[in-house]
């Protein structure tokens, strides 16, 4: 595993958890727009890969499996923290 991890302080920290996993929530309409590459030249995500993908939440936790890649989220005060944890291929 390779995890990564961000701290974000912010006031509303609860609500941009909830909205950010609303977002993921919702990928089989991102998936009616053109695909767009990630930063660093990666590839688009597939229709079959955004079926993969789990998100669940609370109003203090998150977690977004993308199925290659583990997304865990916490808001706490005053800051919210995001963890990406990247399984070995």
């Amino acid at each position: 595993m390779y995890p990564a991890e961000a701290e974000i302080r912010t006031d509303r920290a609860s609500r941009y958890l909830v909205q950010l996993c609303k977002h993921f929530s919702n990928r089989g309409s991102a998936l009616r727009h053109r695909p767009r590459l990630h930063a660093g030249g990666g590839r688009p995500v597939t229709e079959a890969e955004a079926a993969l993908m789990q998100v669940q939440w609370s109003e203090t936790r998150g977690e977004v499996d993308f199925g290659w890649a583990l997304c865990s989220l916490q808001a706490c005060r005053p800051r919210t923290t995001a963890t990406r944890s990247r399984t070995a291929p």
